[in-house]
């Protein structure tokens, strides 16, 4: 080979090295900080709130909480669907904010009364949900009209049950 053609040889291997390095720094910091990314609460009695910017009716539910002695941070997202689904909120119960305390997660309009006996009593299970909507929910009052609705509790696998009708 001609010197011209091996310092050519030696630039292509350099830069197809650090290509490779530096693809492979990026990817890792990438999953790196995915998997630091799960939402959670530290503090015992905080909750955080993954909501979308304008929607009244979360806030609504945080007030419920706030004067229920919790305290509520409020964190509009853009991906509620991938919290959600890192969380393992069963998909056919979703509702329109998740709420995580600790290493527990709360979908939806529940009450507050409902996540303390939680708490109290259900070590073992990931959470609980009511789904959809439902009116007459903390959050979704509506005058003097309480709706009836189900909390429902779930496990790490997504398998609901009956926790409380109201």
């Amino acid at each position: 080979m001609c010197p011209d053609c091996e310092s050519k040889l030696s630039f292509k291997k350099v830069f197809v090295v650090l290509t490779i390095v530096i693809a492979g720094v990026f990817v890792f910091d990438h999953y790196a900080s995915a998997s630091n990314d799960k939402p959670q609460s530290s503090n015992k009695n905080e909750v955080i709130v993954y909501k979308n910017a304008g929607c009244g009716c979360c806030s609504k539910w945080a007030e419920h909480m706030r004067e229920n002695g919790f305290k509520v941070v409020e964190k509009p997202v853009d991906n509620l669907d991938e919290i959600k689904n890192s969380l393992g909120v069963p998909k056919e119960n979703r509702s329109c904010h998740t709420a995580v305390l600790g290493k527990y997660v709360f979908e939806g309009h529940i009450p507050a009364k409902s996540i303390r006996k939680f708490l109290k009593n259900n070590k073992n299970l990931k959470g609980l949900v009511v789904p959809d909507m439902p009116m007459g929910s903390p959050g979704m009052d509506y005058g003097n009209h309480k709706g009836h609705f189900t909390v429902m509790s779930f496990d790490k696998n997504g398998k609901t049950s009956t926790f409380e009708k109201f």
